[in-house]
């Protein structure tokens, strides 16, 4: 049998590898053409918010002792950075909505999740 504390850190390091992958999987989808057809069926500001949400949960499984406010700069830093990037490619631009919806996500998941995760709950009567 495992012990309980080596299968924390396995699984954190699962969870780092796997934020990883999605940061890089995030990037390559940010830095090549647009799908031209996936943008006219879903709101591509829909798709930023609901991306940045998962990378923040995925953030935090990867790092779960980290401050939630480093982590939320963090992912708006690299929300931003794509932006930068797209700005020098020809077929893409930089977008204000864009990383401000990217922004959105990540406070949506740290108010949502983190904050209200650990609001003091009220014991019953009695």
């Amino acid at each position: 049998m495992f012990h309980s504390k080596r299968m924390n850190s396995v699984s954190i390091i699962l969870a780092r590898l796997a934020f990883v992958f999605a940061l890089i999987a995030s990037c390559v989808l940010a830095f090549t053409p647009a799908d031209r057809y996936l943008q006219a069926q879903v709101n591509d500001k829909l798709l930023h918010f609901s991306a940045f949400v998962v990378l923040a949960l995925m953030a935090r499984a990867a790092f779960p002792l980290a401050p939630a406010l480093m982590l939320a700069v963090c992912l708006a830093l690299f929300g931003g950075f794509i932006e930068v990037v797209q700005s020098y490619l020809p077929y893409r631009s930089f977008s204000w909505l864009d990383l401000l919806a990217d922004t959105a996500g990540v406070i949506f998941y740290f108010i949502l999740f983190e904050w209200t995760m650990n609001l003091p709950r009220k014991s019953g009567p009695g």
